[in-house]
């Protein structure tokens, strides 16, 4: 049981690490780390992975194997909070099989690490006078010696957090990524172990108390403020931290506090836009009021999903009719009602990009922003999912209806795309609306006027054709689904799939109608 490293120059090419047990590797992305951290740390997982040698055979298959199983969770599931919960679950487990007391007295005992003792360090706190020098600010000879041990700890998550960052890194936000991957040891030993707890108070003494003004109009609390300042810490230093300490100096102590020194210094910074440092000029006052902008108006406005919208979110999804009211104010309940009949099916799979991006496209409409979505438990994410297809079928969109709360199962390679298709082309009438509801375009490297909007209808298009479909409908709506079948549950996607999604497009985009009855699409 070990973690690896390729060379430098294969590294610098695919930033990545190995975890390897008999005969069998996993690899992790790490890309999201300095790459001169890692390289410049000769041997950082030597001792992790000494300690690991010490261990029996079945506890090294066990943490390898939790280590699959993390793998494959970050891997596999696209909604970002079910991945959360899952991951500190997962976490909990790997960080059980690492006991603080065993890898301390390896440290201090069987390693080759060497601890700072005096005069760069004390054995014991002598208290002074000087308001710097109190418990809470200061390591001893023991503290240190926990800190290692603590940092060691860490080293099994470098290949976790690196692998979840870069997967979540987009959705959950610059400013937020550590601290998320931080809360994945929540309710694991490692929380409130001796170490962690002095680190916290170390961290406490340093951070002011007040916050940053920065940070808060980024919705980080002046309490939350320490916390969020050792979770970089911590993720993106201390994990990767040398210990070797052929340094005598307490070099952890002196990187941890100029690390937060400097992070406090630089918050403004740190957080996107940060605090205009201007001032209204004296000569603003001949400016009349009403055409001044205030000092607020002069900050970048953030388009930010805060702590208080996720929860409005959350609690809007808890009430399926009401948000299906807003999205078709003429659905009646029984319509509703139908729809719900995949709801258990679609708790029990894992939510397919293809059903997301569809679900976002009609949530968008003044009801939850499209990046909110991410933020929703999964069991409303089923809920959503059933209001989708009630929706699009009040609205005759009945094949995209269909495969919103569609069961879907992987295409073998042998097997051929479902239905012969092919991507086709849409009618010009079709293509002239959306030129003109969307008349926005980018050019491609060859120079080429590309319509973005139809970037967008070939995506969710490619994702449905990746998979096999099978409904979960009322019998009257598999009827019409597969009038010829009226049994079979596979959805066939027809040949004008793409005209389908086009013309949900363009119905999305305008103002909607009071629907009337018509044929089957």
């Amino acid at each position: 049981m070990q973690i690896t490293l390729p060379s430098p120059s294969a590294y610098t090419i695919n930033p990545h690490v190995l975890v390897e047990h008999d005969g069998q590797s996993v690899m992790w992305d790490t890309s999201v780390f300095s790459a001169q951290n890692i390289r410049d740390n000769e041997g950082i997982f030597k001792h992790i992975n000494e300690w690991w040698a010490f261990l029996p055979k079945q506890t090294q298959k066990e943490i390898f194997d939790t280590y699959v199983e993390i793998h494959n969770t970050i891997t596999s599931s696209s909604n970002v909070e079910r991945l959360g919960f899952e991951l500190q679950a997962l976490s909990t487990r790997l960080v059980s099989f690492h006991d603080f007391n065993s890898i301390r007295a390896y440290v201090q005992y069987k390693s080759d690490i060497r601890i700072p003792g005096p005069p760069h360090l004390p054995e014991v706190f002598v208290e002074s006078i000087d308001k710097n020098h109190t418990r809470n600010k200061t390591y001893i000879v023991s503290d240190y010696l926990n800190l290692v041990t603590l940092v060691l700890q860490l080293r099994i998550m470098v290949p976790v957090w690196g692998e979840y960052i870069k997967q979540t890194g987009k959705i959950i936000g610059t400013e937020y990524k550590e601290q998320y991957a931080f809360y994945l040891l929540n309710n694991s030993a490692i929380e409130n172990n001796e170490a962690m707890l002095k680190l916290k108070e170390y961290v406490n003494a340093i951070v002011p108390a007040d916050g940053n003004n920065a940070a808060i109009l980024e919705g980080i609390s002046s309490v939350e403020y320490s916390i969020w300042n050792l979770s970089v810490l911590i993720v993106r230093r201390l994990c990767m931290a040398d210990v070797r300490g052929l340094d005598p100096s307490p070099v952890l102590v002196m990187h941890t506090s100029r690390h937060i020194r400097e992070r406090v210094k630089r918050s403004d910074s740190s957080f996107r836009g940060g605090i205009l440092k201007e001032r209204v000029e004296a000569s603003s006052s001949t400016v009349p009021d009403e055409l001044q902008n205030s000092t607020v108006e002069r900050y970048p406005q953030k388009p930010e999903i805060y702590a208080g919208d996720i929860s409005h979110f959350r609690h809007l999804m808890r009430d399926p009719k009401l948000y299906a009211k807003r999205l078709a104010p003429t659905l009646q309940d029984y319509e509703l009602n139908s729809s719900f009949v995949a709801e258990e099916a679609l708790c029990a799979q894992d939510l397919h990009p293809a059903q997301k991006l569809l679900m976002q496209w009609v949530f968008d409409d003044g009801v939850v922003p499209a990046q909110g979505m991410d933020f929703v438990k999964h069991v409303d994410i089923a809920k959503a999912l059933c209001v989708t297809h009630s929706v699009l079928w009040h609205y005759g969109h009945h094949m995209l209806a269909a495969l919103a709360t569609s069961t879907h199962k992987k295409i073998s390679e042998e097997n051929v795309i479902t239905g012969g298709y092919s991507k086709g082309r849409v009618s010009r009438e079709l293509q002239d609306k959306l030129n003109e509801l969307f008349p926005y375009q980018k050019k491609n490297r060859a120079g080429k006027q590309i319509q973005v909007v139809m970037n967008d209808i070939e995506l969710l298009l490619d994702l449905f054709m990746k998979d096999n479909w099978s409904a979960n409908l009322v019998p009257e709506q598999l009827a019409i689904i597969n009038p010829r079948s009226a049994g079979v549950r596979r959805i066939m996607i027809p040949h004008d799939f793409k005209t389908k999604i086009t013309e949900l497009v363009i119905f999305l985009a305008q103002p909607r109608p009071v629907p009337q009855p018509q044929a089957n699409r």
